[in-house]
């Protein structure tokens, strides 16, 4: 009889048990739901306002944002809405994937900054593509300096080098400006090899490099962590990328910066980074390295019958007044801080014949300069571009 008087009782905690449950379910469904559309409203009202910001307030470049005030005095000439139009078009282009030399410049067509499909930044009057039998044709490989970033179409290196040459030579000349962002001799190897491998006829390559040596101490290139992420599929989820690109990681992302939570990408880099020590014996190791990519490019270009050039390019932290750079930050980027160690280096072997007779060292024209050579951080005026061009020029024509 017991048993049979405890089953009504079990039945009814069974009961409210269950409602227990179910209310719980209900708060944390209702809980739940509100959250989420909480986030995605969130979500879409920061995606509204990005757009107002991308679209009327363009963001400047990283170097260049704490110093509005000082960037006309590198853009003589440009209005402040000019310069941050010019600004929006340098910094906010998509790069895209290459299979050799891992990624590139993407098309882009602008005001100010355009980039052939090819893969080339158009110069003013730029020759054809490809490239006409009866023009003196001569590729250009580099990072972001030769690039031209922060600098209009017609300011780059290889623009005025085009002109340069077009005045002097009195025949039909067509520079073509292969400079990357990031990239360090190894991907201009890689890169240029396939513009051989493609039949991309040339008479003449010329390779700009110096600071992107020391961006990537390992050798690797700028996305191989990415990359080996993802293949290895540690970041191999969709949702992982979709959230990544939401307008709410694009605010975490800026609320971490400015609290000084330095991401990879930040140019400054983490303090913890730019604080440690100098190596000597990696300063010694992408010195080596881009002395041996010389002797394999040299190698090829015999083989193709292409003459090649180099040009060890100036750095705002060798032979270079800091007070005339209204942009060299208190704490330097790894590059920065490497690069006058591995150019005291370079410079101590300037009479290796490794380096020879078709090595132009450049690094120590801007020593005794006055006047600002920079728009930001790393990349040169206009003027100074042009200083560089004609410098270039004179050489090559000797």
């Amino acid at each position: 009889m017991a048993d049979a008087s405890e089953a009504p009782k079990n039945a009814a905690r069974a009961v409210r048990l269950a409602r227990r449950a179910m209310a719980a379910y209900r708060s944390a469904a209702v809980l739940g739901c509100t959250t989420l559309l909480l986030l995605v409203a969130l979500n879409a009202v920061l995606s509204l306002a990005f757009r107002v910001k991308d679209a009327f307030f363009p963001e400047m470049n990283p170097g260049a944002a704490a110093y509005h005030d000082r960037l006309q005095g590198v853009y003589p000439g440009m209005s402040l809405e000019e310069i941050r139009a010019l600004m929006a078009e340098t910094w906010q282009r998509r790069i895209v994937y290459d299979p050799f030399a891992q990624f590139r410049e993407g098309p882009f067509a602008g005001k100010y900054v355009n980039v052939h499909e090819a893969g080339f930044r158009v110069g003013a009057d730029q020759g054809p593509w490809p490239p006409a039998d009866d023009h003196l044709r001569i590729f250009m490989f580099g990072g972001s300096t030769l690039f031209g970033y922060g600098v209009r179409d017609e300011d780059t290196i290889s623009s005025h080098l085009q002109r340069y040459l077009r005045e002097r030579l009195g025949r039909k000349v067509s520079v073509y400006n292969f400079g990357q962002g990031a990239y360090f001799s190894s991907q201009e190897r890689a890169m240029w090899e396939q513009l051989l491998l493609a039949g991309r006829r040339h008479d003449r390559a010329v390779f700009v490099d110096g600071l992107n040596e020391f961006a990537q101490l390992n050798g690797e290139p700028a996305w191989t962590q990415t990359l080996r992420d993802f293949v290895s599929e540690k970041t191999n989820d969709w949702s992982q990328r979709w959230v990544a690109r939401t307008a709410l990681a694009r605010f975490a992302a800026g609320v971490r910066n400015r609290l000084g939570m330095v991401s990879e990408g930040n140019e400054e880099g983490s303090a913890a980074a730019n604080d440690a020590p100098i190596d000597p014996a990696a300063v010694e190791a992408v010195c080596e390295r881009y002395l041996n990519n010389k002797r394999m490019i040299e190698a090829v270009a015999a083989a193709y019958g292409v003459s090649c050039a180099f040009v060890w390019q100036p750095v705002p932290t060798y032979q270079y007044d800091a007070r005339r750079h209204p942009f060299l930050p208190k704490n330097p980027s790894i590059p920065l801080r490497y690069a006058p160690h591995g150019y005291a280096w370079m410079a101590a072997r300037r009479g290796d014949p490794r380096l020879g007779g078709n090595f132009l060292w450049l690094a120590d024209l801007q020593q005794d300069q006055q006047e600002p050579l920079y728009v930001d951080q790393v990349h040169y005026t206009a003027a100074f571009s042009k200083t560089l061009a004609e410098a270039i020029g004179a050489w090559l024509l000797r």
